[in-house]
């Protein structure tokens, strides 16, 4: 964990978003980066956050980012709305949006977010699991577990295939969204993107992406 905050809005923390990015990417030399957090209240992306995606991008660490919590369509979240991101949206249990998910042309795909059951402190006992409201919060921490169990399951795999480190991010990214699942009423105009994160589908080597399929950003 690398704290920059004590809330999830961080308008004014892009100095330390970068600073934290810059630390986990070349100190603590991680695969993922989960950025549950992001602005809410600029048209255009700081740029110090676009300079950390772009750093983490061009050393191949996927960050996955929160789309937000703000039920308005195309309303800019950043880093999420960053091309160099993974952006995910919201959904409930019955695959249906989350009411109050951000959303966009920019979303790469959804993830659960409503109804989440998590560890957490109870009164009169050390822990305990509560159900929470939700929000894209969690539907980004469960796509950065994706991307670390896709780490490990390709290693060699992925070593071998993709040898820009952008590649290994445009792989991960592509495959998701190709093996989604997709309700009969998916519509990939409403913002969601290409469908809902499959885990087992990313586990399955036969499904990784040629290398000329692959697009940087």
């Amino acid at each position: 964990p690398a704290r920059i905050s004590d809330c999830v809005i961080i308008d004014d923390r892009a100095d330390e978003f970068e600073a934290a990015v810059r630390y986990l990417v070349d100190e603590a030399q991680v695969g993922v980066i989960n950025v549950s957090m992001g602005t809410f209240a600029r048209l255009l992306a700081p740029v110090p956050l676009a300079r950390a995606l772009d750093h983490a991008y061009e050393r191949g660490v996927i960050v996955c980012c929160a789309a937000g919590n703000v039920p308005v369509p195309g309303w800019p979240a950043y880093p999420a709305r960053l091309a160099r991101s993974i952006a995910v949206a919201g959904v409930t249990q019955q695959a249906r949006r989350w009411a109050l998910s951000s959303s966009g042309a920019w979303v790469d795909f959804s993830a659960p977010a409503k109804e989440i059951w998590r560890a957490a402190t109870m009164p009169g006992s050390d822990y305990g699991f509560a159900r929470t409201g939700g929000g894209t919060t969690f539907a980004a921490a469960m796509t950065s577990g994706a991307a670390a169990l896709w780490l490990l399951r390709h290693d060699q795999a992925i070593a071998s295939r993709y040898v820009m480190p952008w590649q290994r991010i445009e792989a991960f990214r592509l495959m998701v969204r190709r093996t989604a699942w997709r309700p009969a009423d998916w519509d990939n105009d409403s913002g969601l993107g290409a469908g809902i994160l499959n885990v087992a589908a990313l586990m399955d080597p036969q499904n990784l992406p040629d290398i000329h399929e692959l697009q940087q950003r």
